[in-house]
């Protein structure tokens, strides 16, 4: 059985299409000495990734990617274990290129993990507000 996760994070500063290739091809060589497989989408300032592989590898890449100083606010989109077969078997790592008319077309997905991120933010931000007032209930007694 396979894993395949799906995640949204934000670019932590701005990155070219050059360094961008060379993530894509740095994860490709990586990816196929582990047996993991996936795309990369890169809008600009949000990525868009799916990886599915042997759940240990995973495991492993997954944590090395949420350190990764060039991205954030890493969201879990989802988390699928005992996965049959992949959706990308002949992809170490692809990139799906934004520009031109691809970028046109891919529009409303880039606004949906646009959507995302701010729902994120304001989830964390209403989280804080909560554990704030619970805070100063308790405080009360």
């Amino acid at each position: 059985m396979l894993r395949r996760l799906k995640y949204t994070s934000l670019f932590a500063k701005d990155l070219s299409a050059q360094q961008i290739d060379g993530i894509v091809q740095v994860a490709a060589q990586s990816n196929a000495r582990i047996g993991v497989s996936g795309v990369l989408l890169a809008t600009g300032r949000v990525f868009f990734q799916i990886i599915e592989g042997p759940p240990p590898a995973i495991e492993t890449l997954f944590a090395r990617i949420r350190r990764d100083p060039r991205h954030h606010s890493v969201v879990v989109l989802r988390d699928e274990s005992e996965v049959a077969s992949r959706l990308f078997p002949n992809w170490s790592m692809r990139k799906i290129d934004l520009s031109g008319s691809a970028g046109v077309r891919l529009r409303p997905v880039i606004e949906i993990l646009e959507s995302i991120q701010e729902l994120q933010r304001t989830s964390e931000r209403l989280s804080r507000a909560l554990e704030l007032s619970i805070w100063r209930e308790l405080a009360v007694e």
